[in-house]
């Protein structure tokens, strides 16, 4: 039963993160939503906390989160330099 509950628990968190992304992608770009999408800070904060993920996941399980978390920082701190 345990088993069954964490894997529900894993499937509606993957589906929240899906749901995120995707809001992610076509932000609203009217109003205080646009201003905080189109916010540089944000983007710098996204990538520190990407990183921080990065070493968690390289020291506490194994390569993978690691891997993808540092992929994930190095994309958003590319983004933030390049944001005009």
């Amino acid at each position: 039963m345990n088993r069954m509950l964490l894997r529900v628990a894993a499937a509606a968190t993957a589906l929240f993160a899906l749901g995120h992304s995707m809001g992610y992608t076509h932000p609203r770009l009217d109003g205080e939503p646009g201003m905080v999408a189109a916010a540089r800070p944000l983007l710098w904060a996204t990538a520190a906390l990407q990183l921080g993920f990065a070493v968690v996941g390289f020291r506490s399980f194994f390569w993978a989160p690691g891997a993808l978390n540092a992929v994930s920082a190095v994309c958003a701190a590319v983004a933030a330099s390049r944001r005009r």
